[in-house]
């Protein structure tokens, strides 16, 4: 009798009850060295495949030279621990396993040309399990799904397991990815230390306690799955997620802020609203560029449905003169001295945490990703906030100025 608890790792439990009564079709699998997660997706697969018969299962890396060391590997260990390492013949020539008592194949491929595997079809039935080892390393989610669409084909159910390593850079597309909080999908963290001993080895322990003396930066990441920020990030507090229903029903006022843009600048209005001091939810955006004010207008007054007041660059008086007579309640930024800094030291400093729906604000989200201070010729970094770049910063400024700016206020009553 296997138990299926002791194959898996603890912080995979969750998981692994969500994927035997199949209640969950998306496992995102995140964690450092020796976390688990790669065992447990190799179990994953072959569950799969044992529990549906008609099914077979695939598995890829970004790079094909690299699935024999890996993924064939930890296949090959996967099914010796549910005792059937007996029954299945490995066929290297074509990286293929078969399970011998039904013919189910497992396919080994790497994504080198994405083109070659759209003509792959299962001998019979149809893949009912994937696997992407090392998402990470894939250039986009768009790939990963695109993979999706040529391999998940017919009726019932279906697994998909995407294995990572945190990439060093927080701003990389499979944070948002994994966070995205789709109803069918688990996201499960694991952690070399949640792990028994004697399943990792003394090798093993010794080095990762070396690294933590010698380089904790390093340690941080490759062991305990810490992202690094990105050098110089302005934004740290950034977190790239989808925004739950829970979250949007605990929300209060919404800010509205619109910076213009001419020429090559585009313009950039935007929808926040703060939680206290605590987080600021980025709820909604909309840019253009060399677009009509009266275009300009009619987003936001759709998306502004409430009516509330949209705070602008006062740099342009007259494009803010022909909003109001659009039916936008726009006004004028008080700005003022010293309010470019208060306003960037409120959102970096005072706001725990920035959180952006990358899929609602796409354009947002990248430029607090990319915000960076800008260095001399030395590399030492340079005071003040580089003027590039920013124009959904700038609109976040103007939306928060209420907020950020005790007494401004009480200079916008009646507006």
């Amino acid at each position: 009798m296997i138990r299926l608890s002791a194959l898996v790792p603890e912080p995979y439990h969750r998981a692994l009850f969500f994927l035997r009564r199949e209640e969950k079709t998306h496992f995102w699998l995140r964690g450092g060295r020796g976390s688990g997660k790669s065992s447990f997706a190799s179990l994953g697969l072959w569950l799969c495949l044992l529990s549906h018969p008609e099914c077979h299962a695939a598995a890829f890396r970004k790079v094909g030279e690299n699935l024999r060391q890996s993924v064939l590997s930890q296949l090959l260990w996967a099914a010796d621990q549910l005792c059937i390492g007996h029954l299945v013949q490995v066929n290297l020539s074509v990286m293929e396993l078969v399970f011998l008592p039904t013919g189910q194949k497992i396919l080994l491929r790497g994504v080198d040309d994405p083109r070659k595997l759209k003509s792959i079809k299962p001998p019979f039935g149809r893949f009912g399990a994937l696997w992407f080892e090392e998402a990470d390393e894939f250039e986009n989610k768009a790939q990963l799904d695109h993979l999706l669409q040529s391999f998940l084909r017919g009726a019932g159910y279906s697994a998909v397991f995407y294995s990572f390593n945190p990439p060093a850079d927080s701003s990389h597309w499979i944070y948002a990815a994994a966070a995205e909080g789709r109803a069918d999908t688990c996201l499960a963290e694991g952690c070399y230390t949640l792990l028994p001993e004697n399943w990792l080895g003394e090798r093993f322990l010794a080095e990762a306690e070396q690294l933590k003396r010698t380089n904790p930066t390093r340690y941080a990441h490759e062991y305990l799955g810490k992202p690094k920020e990105t050098e110089g990030a302005v934004f740290g507090n950034l977190r790239l997620r989808k925004i739950t229903d829970a979250e949007y029903a605990c929300l209060d006022r919404r800010y509205h802020g619109l910076d213009f843009g001419y020429g090559a600048d585009p313009l950039h209005y935007v929808c926040c609203a703060p939680m206290g001091r605590r987080k600021l939810y980025i709820l909604d955006e909309f840019r253009g560029y060399r677009v009509s004010l009266e275009r300009t207008a009619e987003e936001i007054l759709r998306r502004n449905k409430e009516g509330d007041r949209v705070v602008c660059d006062s740099a342009e008086p007259r494009s803010i003169a022909q909003l109001r007579q659009f039916g936008v309640r726009a006004v004028a930024a008080k700005k003022g001295r010293g309010s470019l800094e208060h306003g960037m030291r409120f959102l970096c400093d005072c706001i725990e945490e920035i959180v952006v729906d990358p899929e609602k604000c796409p354009e947002t989200a990248r430029e607090l990703q990319k915000y960076t201070l800008q260095k001399d010729k030395s590399g030492r970094f340079l005071g003040g906030w580089p003027d590039r770049d920013n124009h959904a910063i700038d609109a976040l400024r103007y939306a928060l100025e209420e907020v950020s700016s005790p007494g401004v206020g009480a200079l916008y009553a009646g507006i």
